[in-house]
């Protein structure tokens, strides 16, 4: 009962955010630029992953250690996080800070969520394409020279058994050719 209950929240609300994404690119279509478009979708991204956690029953969140985050309003990080599970994403958008995403492609063709992302300017990969990595490294490049931090799971995909994977190197390539820092960020308790 509990899961049918997360999705029919979980549609419902999504497709409410979709709409009020929707809102905020007719209202701003006439003066805004690709940079204003992507930070208010982020913004209503990051309040959909935020909601959603306050709609299920039972789920809850707490962020430690944002002091130890450094000012990325004064130059762009690379965040690295571990990845248990989905709902890694909806706890990432928790912290309540502007970043774009490199996620893998299929998402985007999620409806509603993949709409938005592609407002929000998240950078699509494909998994085992070696210049969808390049393009998406080079994209991720442009969102840093541009004062915005990328979020990146290292690990490449979820961990079936809660043991954190060897790392890729894309997210440590990408910081060091960018000469910005690397922010790691643990996520605990989604994988339950």
């Amino acid at each position: 009962m509990r899961i049918f209950i997360f999705w029919i929240l979980f549609i419902f609300f999504t497709i409410f955010m979709f709409l009020r994404a929707g809102v905020v690119w007719l209202v701003t279509f006439w003066y805004r630029t690709t940079l204003d478009l992507s930070h208010s979708a982020h913004r209503v991204a990051s309040k959909w992953g935020r909601g959603v956690i306050y709609l299920v029953p039972g789920w809850d969140y707490q962020v430690w250690g944002t002091e130890n985050i450094v000012d990325i309003s004064e130059k762009p990080v690379v965040f690295v996080a571990n990845h248990q599970s989905a709902a890694d994403i909806l706890a990432l958008f928790c912290m309540d800070l502007p970043f774009r995403w490199l996620s893998k492609s299929s998402v985007f063709k999620v409806p509603f969520i993949g709409y938005v992302m592609k407002m929000a300017g998240y950078v699509s990969i494909d998994r085992g394409n070696k210049s969808s990595h390049r393009k998406a490294l080079e994209e991720s490049a442009q969102w840093l020279k541009k004062g915005v931090s990328m979020v990146f799971f290292p690990e490449g995909s979820r961990s079936k058994d809660g043991k954190m994977k060897p790392f890729k190197l894309g997210a440590f390539r990408l910081a060091e050719e960018a000469g910005v820092d690397i922010q790691p960020i643990v996520i605990h308790g989604t994988r339950d």
